[in-house]
């Protein structure tokens, strides 16, 4: 891919790459790394994008004080938490804010850092204690948002109506409780997702 169809997120990481080569003496180039930390980073969408930018300008800084030296980069592990965070921002359940078992519900996702089809062979949904995988019917991504729809499970007869959780798992775990109410199949009514009911983080 020529320089000029990169985007801007892409262009970091580019540039990222060939700075983490250069400061260990295994190849890249710092003069790409500069080149492309140069360009505005106003055209990326998210939180990877941004950090990425942040971390390749503190990789040219070190070598612009010490140019002569090569460290070895390593995996964080001082516990200070991941430099993104994913949550759930809003969950939609029918007209009321009720669905069945079977029902698809909407979970949107904001603050997303992988790419969207990372999350569907790797990531998990658990509603109320009943674990899933994330099925790719359906779901919209753009920048760092993402809607997945999942399906409501089935609990024993004497548990129904129950007020549910819904969690969302990839690398860390995203969790809005109380997100909607599973009523019993034979209840009247179904969910239309995208219209239903909105159970947000704001709510």
């Amino acid at each position: 891919m020529e320089a000029e169809q990169l985007t801007p997120e892409w262009r970091v990481l580019r540039g990222l790459a060939n700075a983490c080569l250069a400061i260990q003496g295994q190849g890249g180039n710092w003069g790409v790394a500069a080149e492309d930390h140069a360009q505005p980073p106003s055209g990326m969408s998210t939180c990877k994008g941004r950090v990425a930018y942040a971390v390749l300008g503190n990789l040219l800084q070190f070598h612009e004080r010490h140019p002569e030296e090569t460290v070895q980069l390593e995996n964080g592990n001082g516990g200070a938490g991941d430099a993104c965070d994913f949550k759930i921002a809003a969950v939609y359940a029918g007209a009321d804010g009720k669905a069945k078992p079977g029902d698809r519900i909407k979970v949107e996702l904001h603050g997303v850092f992988f790419d969207y089809w990372e999350l569907f062979p790797g990531g998990h949904v658990t509603i109320a204690g009943e674990q899933d995988s994330i099925g790719t019917s359906g779901n919209e991504h753009s920048g760092d948002q993402m809607s997945v729809y999942v399906v409501v499970p089935s609990l024993d007869t004497d548990q129904y109506p129950q007020t549910a959780d819904v969690s969302i798992e990839y690398g860390q775990t995203a969790t809005m409780e109380d997100a909607f109410t599973i009523v019993a199949p034979d209840s009247t009514g179904s969910v239309t997702p995208s219209g239903g009911a909105r159970r947000s983080v704001d709510s």
